[in-house]
């Protein structure tokens, strides 16, 4: 058998979706504490490649955390459950089967958790369909017919 030898951190990155767009239905919520005891709602996501697989993802949507917060709002809109969460109301059973887009974004490993992975960059407005801004330099513009 022949193959090419890789490193741990070769195989994490192979199993990562590239920062962009995706299409999501959450299929498991819990409410429960952070670590540092505030409420939070836990999503899991199952995440679909443009290839039709699908990832898990999690999202910890921590009240008390400004980030937290606004991604709570806006999953609550993208989910269709805006009126909801304005009602003060709002509990993670509330967002169990629901679906939308998410922004994705990679994230490397730290020293609790090693293994790079994707995180929830944000739930964009339901018809936003915005690219995730480009990682590095931009690419080149290949098709010189553009009349401008």
């Amino acid at each position: 058998m022949k193959y090419t030898p890789k490193t741990e951190e070769q195989l994490a990155d192979e199993s990562l979706l590239d920062d962009g767009l995706y299409d999501f239905e959450i299929i498991d919520v819990d409410d429960r504490p952070s670590k540092k005891g505030n409420d939070m709602i836990t999503l899991k996501l199952a995440v679909f490649n443009n290839d039709g697989t699908q990832r898990h993802i999690y999202d910890y949507l921590v009240i008390g955390n400004p980030f937290g917060e606004r991604r709570l709002r806006h999953a609550a809109r993208t989910c269709g459950i805006l009126d909801i969460y304005n009602s003060g109301n709002l509990t993670a059973q509330d967002f169990l089967d629901k679906s939308g887009r998410v922004l994705l974004k990679r994230q490397n490993g730290t020293s609790e958790y090693p293994a790079p992975k994707n995180i929830v960059s944000d739930y964009p407005a339901p018809g936003d369909d915005k690219p995730a801004p480009p990682v590095g330099p931009a690419k080149d513009i290949i098709n010189d017919d553009i009349p401008f």
